[in-house]
């Protein structure tokens, strides 16, 4: 919005600019509309998939012994078969997470001790060569949180975290702070792995966007609508020399 200013004799004193930053409100409001996209296709598709699987299976079961060691192709096939069922299944499960993503129910809690909890969890949870380090705010405020929300949003960023490190290892650090200027709480999940290609970043929190094989692109989309229903909004960067930094804000008022 622009507005111009003008003294009492009607001469031009300025101008006034007014701008909104939208990003929140178009990512919220596109992933609303693939939350039910989403529903309809989990939907259409997990009914028929456990008949599949349960045919195959039967096949398998009465014609492979029966077929005097030339079953090879009945074997590869149905268990093939088997195979794709399982991994549709698994998709469908990750559509239907995320169109019945549930309302946050916050209450007054300290997100250090969510993040401490994850911490834990992931002590022996993560390969060798990668290590989880915590640094975090002993001043930070409590705010109201969900917290089963807000853990599932730390699960899906070290996740991701540890699948972007290769196998000589890497380390995952989760930083939090607090600025009471701003009103703010700062949390930043950064890796050491190899980062976010130039030509995802902007769909990057858009469902259906994935930088791993077989991926949904779900586990972003989900992580951006927990932070925005607390008040919150997340961004990527680089972190040099490589790796991703997700950078969480969580305003206070």
């Amino acid at each position: 919005t622009v507005m111009g200013l003008e003294d009492p004799d009607g001469r031009s004193e300025g101008t006034v600019v007014m701008m909104k930053d939208v990003t929140a409100m178009q990512r919220n409001q596109r992933a609303q509309a693939w939350r039910e996209v989403a529903r309809r296709v989990a939907h259409e598709i997990k009914n028929p998939l456990t008949p599949i699987q349960l045919s195959a299976q039967r096949i398998r079961r009465k014609h492979l012994h029966s077929l005097n060691g030339e079953g090879d192709v009945l074997d590869q096939c149905t268990q093939e078969i088997i195979n794709q069922v399982a991994t549709l299944k698994k998709m469908v499960n990750e559509f239907s997470q995320f169109a019945m993503l549930p309302e946050s129910k916050p209450l007054p809690d300290n997100l250090n001790t969510v993040i401490e909890e994850i911490g834990r969890f992931y002590e022996n949870g993560l390969p060798e060569a990668i290590h989880l380090k915590l640094e975090l705010d002993s001043a930070l405020p409590t705010f109201p949180l969900d917290r089963e929300q807000m853990k599932r949003v730390f699960t899906n960023l070290i996740d991701n975290a540890a699948a972007s490190i290769d196998g000589e290892g890497g380390d995952i650090q989760i930083r939090s702070c607090h600025d009471p200027e701003q009103q703010l709480v700062l949390v930043d999940v950064s890796d050491s792995g190899a980062g976010v290609p130039e030509h995802v970043r902007s769909r990057l929190f858009e469902p259906y966007t994935s930088t791993k094989e077989g991926g949904t692109g779900l586990g972003l989309t989900i992580v951006n609508q927990i932070v925005s229903d607390h008040n919150g909004f997340i961004r990527y960067s680089d972190r040099k020399p490589h790796g991703s930094v997700f950078s969480m804000e969580f305003r206070l008022r």
